[in-house]
């Protein structure tokens, strides 16, 4: 349903006058591998669903018509942790993306979304390997969310075993676009709290909602400063945010607005990389406080540098844990959800 809504929208925008909108002016991307509410039809990564999959998928977004331009910008593997076993994916899946836009001509660009890092780490490590001699990269973008937020940055600081770079700098170094959605970590750093179902530990909730209640004693939003905290940072060149009306187009856009202040006050390349090399020495100070600094106010500086502290701040438990990234690691669910379709599925996933 989403698709076809977006399809009238963009049929609209093309069509209105007296000034269209040029299809060039739009970036239009849409997912395959993740598709019904019943768990047993819930993913298919098979060649045929993929290639149907971006077929519908054209026509439902009006985009199927050549003479008009039509094509996706970009088609993104969707969730592929939950395939059940990686030899599929690079059998079946990326065979058949690569025929949409090679052959068939259906989109411009191909990405990944997911939550677990070391998951496209691995699929894009691989597919390196597997497909040395491709004229055009397979990968042109990645999607991964609640990996930059005010108590999770391991986007930009956790490195793979093997390897001295974060999952942004392995992105930066083969020209991909990193996109980094849910910087409120999926309603943890909200007043009114996540959804029932959210899968973070007890303890992460905890903190959040303690992080929630310093802004709230200080007459401050959590939602504003863990959306400024997100867009500051220039390691990541998009942050999406859900937005579900009116009034939070106007919160994003308040939030945004500030970091346009950034520019006067810019640093250099050369002092941004040695601030950022010495952000990784230190335990004192976490990354982006020196840039946050310069365009909060000290109240809400004073507060968000609490929140940061990994001593006393409200995270300083869950951050000296040695479960952090084991109780929310996104692998977990994916075991569980075959297990109980009796499906054999492998642990390529923890490899």
């Amino acid at each position: 349903i989403s698709e076809t809504v977006v399809g009238f929208a963009l049929q609209r925008l093309r069509s209105q006058q007296p000034q269209p909108l040029a299809r060039d002016a739009l970036i239009v991307n849409t997912k395959v591998g993740r598709y019904e509410l019943e768990p047993s039809q819930q993913f298919d990564f098979s060649h045929e669903r993929t290639i149907a999959s971006v077929r519908t998928s054209l026509q439902r977004l009006q985009q199927q018509q050549k003479a008009e331009g039509g094509y996706i910008d970009v088609v993104q593997l969707h969730d592929p942790e939950f395939a059940p076993d990686l030899d599929l994916l690079f059998q079946e899946t990326i065979p058949a993306l690569l025929k949409c836009r090679d052959e068939y001509r259906w989109c411009k660009s191909l990405g990944m979304t997911g939550y677990p890092l070391g998951v496209q780490h691995q699929i894009l490590q691989r597919s390196l390997e597997e497909f040395p001699n491709t004229a055009t990269p397979i990968w042109d973008q990645s999607l991964t969310y609640a990996h930059y937020t005010l108590h999770d940055v391991s986007l930009v600081n956790r490195t793979f075993v093997g390897r001295q770079e974060s999952f942004a700098a392995f992105c930066e170094t083969r020209n991909m676009t990193l996109l980094s959605a849910a910087p409120l970590s999926m309603g943890l750093l909200t007043h009114q709290g996540p959804p029932v179902w959210h899968p973070a530990s007890d303890e992460l909730k905890r903190a959040c909602r303690d992080a929630a209640r310093l802004c709230q004693d200080n007459q401050m939003d959590v939602t504003h400063l863990a959306t400024v905290f997100a867009l500051v940072e220039p390691r990541i060149p998009c942050t999406i945010l859900g937005i579900k009306d009116i009034a939070q187009v106007q919160a994003a856009q308040r939030a945004a607005s500030r970091i346009s202040s950034l520019t006067a006050t810019s640093t250099t390349e050369a002092e941004e990389t040695n601030d950022i090399e010495k952000e990784k020495q230190s335990t004192k100070q976490h990354p982006s406080l020196r840039r946050l600094q310069t365009i909060l106010t000290p109240e809400e500086f004073k507060v968000v540098s609490h929140i940061l502290d990994p001593q006393q701040g409200p995270f300083c438990n869950v951050w000296g844990s040695q479960n952090f990234y084991c109780s929310w690691d996104g692998i977990t669910p994916v075991h569980e959800f075959w297990k109980d379709l009796n499906v054999a599925a492998t642990k390529w996933q923890l490899e």
